[in-house]
């Protein structure tokens, strides 16, 4: 094989793995909120994305497979034109490269990107899922399969989960004693405990009692309500204020210019 294709499989599985990798952190991050008000060119990919949340797990495990299918790929194709070319020292030196590339290229890169951008790119990367779901429908069957299998021979650990007085007291006895003017545990059990079998309806306030901004707020306004009531996301309601339209994080708000706070 010569060095120009060893290159390019290798660029490509390197490229190919990064795109699963950040797809995955794209999935885990998107706001299923602001793909419902995406611009009407956009519509369609969002519409994509919002189809494939439905069962997140299955674009989860595209990306694992193809993150995975591609890293041993280039692994392979690295280490075997690396050993051909300087023997057995070939290996060291890929399995240091092929390393450094995988972590800074395949997976911190696109991870932050994709963090930082969910839904724009998990839109335009939604076509390319699509296509690897469909390629890997049979691998994912026989991957659910296969985990079933082992679900059924190995004991769940979700049997048991239920908190009863016996699991309480365990519970209990394998944290330290708390000093005698310490009542916050004490405090908390007691609260824990009076909300068996209370209705959550009782615990739930009112649409008009909640703090909601209406569409035509501006930046300032939202940040200065924001630091009065100490609330870090407050619903987008229509002038009724019943009508759920979006929810606005103040964190986003944080890193706007100032030129924006009046709009």
């Amino acid at each position: 094989m010569g060095w120009e294709i060893t290159a390019v499989i290798s660029l490509v599985s390197l490229a190919f793995s990064a795109f699963y990798s950040g797809c995955e952190t794209g999935y885990m991050t998107v706001n299923r909120v602001r793909l419902t008000r995406v611009a009407p060119d956009e519509r369609l990919r969002a519409r994509r994305v919002l189809d494939h949340l439905r069962d997140i797990e299955e674009p989860i495990l595209t990306c694992l497979i193809g993150t995975n299918l591609f890293n041993v790929l280039f692994s392979a194709v690295a280490t075997a034109a690396l050993t051909a070319r300087f023997g057995v020292k070939g290996q060291g030196i890929a399995m240091a490269a092929v390393s450094t590339l995988v972590i800074l290229f395949g997976e911190i890169l696109p991870k932050v990107l994709y963090r930082e951008f969910p839904e724009r790119l998990t839109m335009y990367s939604s076509a390319g899922i699509a296509a690897s779901m469909a390629l890997t429908a049979p691998v994912r069957w026989l991957l659910r399969r296969y985990t079933r299998l082992w679900s059924r021979i190995l004991p769940s650990e979700n049997e048991g989960d239920r908190l009863d007085r016996r699991r309480l007291a365990a519970l209990l006895l394998t944290n330290s004693v708390p000093r005698e003017d310490d009542d916050r545990f004490a405090t908390a059990l007691k609260r824990y405990l009076e909300l068996a079998g209370h209705p959550i309806a009782r615990s739930m306030k009112p649409a008009e009692q909640l703090l909601r901004v209406g569409p035509e707020a501006t930046v300032g306004e939202c940040l200065a309500l924001a630091a009065k009531s100490g609330y870090s996301r407050m619903p987008v309601t229509r002038e009724d204020g019943r009508q759920l339209q979006a929810y606005l994080l103040v964190r986003d708000l944080l890193f706007l210019s100032r030129d924006l706070h009046d709009q």
